[in-house]
């Protein structure tokens, strides 16, 4: 609730900020003989739009963190173990609304970890590339909140490893993937009551 409440508040800041801005033109175009004037009134219709862009590009629902230290919690929580050395890079966003939460997180290809992963997991399934189980998961898995680091998996030619309603009382999805060329792997959850 309060982010919603967060994001209306914002809403009504950028609209504020807009009319402001609109002021300003309205300003530049009736003093368009005096340069001096023009040319202030420009000034702070420029300054009033980048504040709400500034403002805009700012999502209150969404995290996102490549430091390792930050992340270290992040993959444990995931896959009930810490991260070795050999994954060089960690990379992981969050995005939540309400009751639904979705995290995206991706880091280096090791075998050994994924086969880690893969044999401690107990309730991982296996969907095959070309099956109706991935097709299905491959629509599922279309979300406009996920990072642009994302490499979704592909139909034709990757396993993706997943479980669903593994949580409690709550619709949940977990899913798994190895990148084509074998330099990332992948992880999409996602829970909602």
């Amino acid at each position: 609730m309060i982010q919603i409440l967060a994001m209306l508040i914002c809403f009504g800041i950028l609209l504020a900020l807009g009319f402001i801005a609109l002021i300003f033109l309205y300003r530049s175009i009736r003093y368009r003989k005096d340069k001096g004037k023009r040319n202030v009134n420009i000034f702070w219709m420029v300054l009033f739009i980048a504040a709400a862009f500034a403002l805009g590009s700012i999502s209150l629902t969404s995290q996102e963190s490549n430091s390792r230290e930050e992340l270290i919690p992040v993959f444990k929580r995931q896959f009930g173990f810490s991260p070795p050395k050999t994954l060089e890079e960690i990379k992981a966003k969050n995005f939540a609304m309400y009751d639904a939460e979705a995290e995206w997180i991706g880091f280096t290809y090791d075998a050994k970890v994924f086969d880690r992963i893969i044999e401690e997991d107990t309730l991982l399934k296996v969907a095959f590339p070309y099956s109706k189980k991935s097709a299905s998961i491959l629509n599922d898995m279309d979300n406009p909140n996920g990072p642009d680091w994302l490499e979704l998996p592909d139909y034709e030619s990757t396993e993706i490893y997943f479980k669903e309603d593994y949580l409690d009382r709550i619709q949940s999805d977990f899913y798994l993937w190895v990148n084509e060329d074998k330099t990332m792997i992948y992880l999409q959850t996602s829970n909602h009551d």
